[in-house]
């Protein structure tokens, strides 16, 4: 995904040429608007117009305005398409990351169980980062979809020799984050009650749901008749739009101009469509499924800091007793030039 700066006149980033369509449209209609510009001079050498437009021109108008409808129809579909997946993939970090410190914050604090729950969180962490890595391989179009998980190493390697072999890793590796809450449930190290420990198995199977209904965009594509006929309209667009205009334009230069301007904006507006149509592959405008899973790690490796899972001190004394309001820029420089005299 590109996020570009549109400057102070919101026009700067007209010129970034990574990920944008204008290369293709540009390709398509310069060959248009030289046609048109050849068909023009040549039919100068005729005493009159060798093909009579009269009363056409209303009848391709409206054949431009049903391919303009179309096209921009393709496009509103597109980025529905693209804002859906954006949302649904939010979605699923959120439901799996809230299941995860569910379990986290459920976990005992007894000094003998320190061991045993230190065990089944590096182990929790574990499991999500390869759940997580699980489903985005499942909707991603990339040719290379290898994600960084958090380090494998000390689970079974039977467990995955296993898991390696089955296609829908995700459902084993949710089954087993479910037996491994339910084992540590019986044995006290999550002392959450059932019902409440619950919450977090509801939570992973939200986010099971909202990556099936990612898998949607990615499985079912764009209606075939809508594209076909779409395709095929464009495509007699360009072929027909330069023969009226040599003959309609009186002048050759706008004729060839107009031919362009017009071609390079229908298709133009194709290609944007096309672009967002399938937002899991390589293209510079497609989601960051890498960053998705970095982040992903750095949030389940963050829950589970001592500096994280337990609350901060606080000491109440005469200066702190009424609850005032400070300023967040020196409290948090304030904060920072401590942690950098503490190290």
């Amino acid at each position: 995904m590109i996020h570009y700066d549109k400057g102070e006149w919101g026009i700067a980033h007209i010129w970034t040429l990574q990920g944008s369509v204008f290369g293709r449209a540009f390709c398509i209609a310069l060959p248009n608007a030289i046609l048109a510009a050849m068909l023009h001079l040549h039919s100068e050498s005729y005493q009159q117009k060798w093909l009579v437009t009269t009363g056409f021109e209303v009848l391709w108008g409206s054949f431009t305005f049903v391919l303009g409808f179309l096209v921009v129809f393709r496009n509103g579909q597109a980025y529905s398409r693209f804002r859906m997946g954006a949302k649904l993939m939010n979605k699923v970090k959120t439901f799996w990351l809230d299941a995860a410190q569910s379990f986290v914050v459920f976990c005992s604090h007894e000094e003998e169980k320190k061991e045993k729950v230190q065990h089944f969180l590096q182990l929790l962490v574990r499991l999500f980062s390869m759940l997580h890595c699980a489903g985005l391989q499942q909707v991603s179009a990339m040719k290379d979809d290898r994600q960084d998980i958090l380090n494998p190493d000390g689970i079974d390697p039977a467990a995955m020799d296993y898991l390696m072999q089955v296609d829908n890793k995700m459902e084993v590796i949710i089954h087993w984050i479910r037996d491994l809450c339910a084992d540590a449930q019986r044995e006290g190290i999550l002392t959450a009650a059932p019902p409440i420990l619950s919450r977090g198995i509801q939570e992973l199977a939200s986010g099971q749901v909202a990556l099936y209904n990612v898998r949607k965009i990615v499985e079912i594509p764009f209606p075939f008749p809508y594209a076909q006929v779409l395709s095929s309209m464009i495509i007699v667009h360009w072929i027909v739009t330069p023969i009226l205009a040599s003959q309609a334009v009186s002048n050759w230069i706008w004729c060839s101009i107009v031919c362009f301007l017009v071609v390079f904006a229908m298709w133009a507006l194709l290609y944007i469509a096309l672009e967002l149509d399938q937002p899991f592959g390589d293209d510079w405008n497609d989601l960051p499924l890498r960053q998705y899973q970095s982040e992903f790690n750095q949030s389940l490796l963050q829950m589970i800091r001592p500096e994280v899972r337990f609350p901060p001190d606080f000491k109440m004394d005469g200066s702190n007793y009424k609850v005032g309001v400070a300023d967040s820029h020196v409290f948090w420089s304030k904060t920072q030039e401590e942690a950098k005299k503490a190290d």
